[in-house]
């Protein structure tokens, strides 16, 4: 009878469980809700082109980027969101060679801004993975410090993004978790007038892969 007494006790503690977590899934099927996320990015080996010079191949430092998402679920699965975030990396070595030992810095600062589609895998726990796809543009800013000098340009080129993650539901209304995203843009184009010259420079390969923390509030 012991032994009958403690199954029915498991057996109900799981079903109590489960009905939780399909009770906090259900809460969360439909509505608008708000993300952050914030973590490392990491830019691809790229090159630029400049006015009359050869091309050069660039290597970056590691980066950092921050997202705030605004969107709506449609029911457990089926999401889309607007992104917009802020990201910065720099160039690290041109052939090979370390831009500081030329007393050159150069910085870009980015502003994605990005409709995504999030789709859900359901569970029947409090773990849930995703995958998205989106596209939209990337406003990029290059800043350029050389022999005491500094030189600034923007740009807009379209952009779009891959991402996938793991959440976990900490409450109904709430989650935390990690992901990757992959950011590809067109080649960005600067016009840098140094040195009283003409300089168009161009920046070839951006594809940058970032990891992050984030978390969601569902309202």
């Amino acid at each position: 009878m012991k032994k009958v007494g403690l199954i029915a006790i498991i057996a109900l503690g799981a079903s109590s469980l489960t009905i939780h977590a399909q009770d906090m899934a259900q809460d969360s099927d439909k509505g608008f809700f708000i993300g952050q996320d914030a973590g490392a990015v990491f830019q691809q080996r790229g090159t630029i082109s400049q006015s009359g010079t050869p091309n050069e191949s660039l290597t970056y430092n590691p980066g950092a980027r921050a997202d705030i998402d605004l969107g709506y679920n449609y029911c457990r699965s089926f999401a889309t969101e607007f992104e917009g975030g802020f990201m910065w990396n720099s160039i690290d070595k041109a052939n090979g060679m370390p831009l500081s030992l030329f007393d050159e810095n150069v910085n870009i600062y980015s502003i994605p801004i990005l409709g995504n589609f999030i789709f859900r895998v359901p569970t029947h726990c409090g773990l849930v993975p995703y995958v998205g796809i989106g596209g939209g543009a990337n406003v990029s800013i290059l800043e350029e410090t050389s022999a005491g000098q500094r030189y600034h340009d923007s740009d807009v080129e379209p952009a779009i993004q891959g991402e996938v993650g793991l959440n976990y539901r900490i409450c109904p209304n709430a989650s935390l978790g990690i992901g990757y995203k992959f950011l590809g843009a067109f080649n960005q184009h600067y016009f840098l007038n140094q040195f009283g010259l003409a300089d168009h420079a161009t920046l070839q390969g951006i594809y940058i892969h970032g990891v992050f923390l984030n978390f969601t509030w569902n309202f």
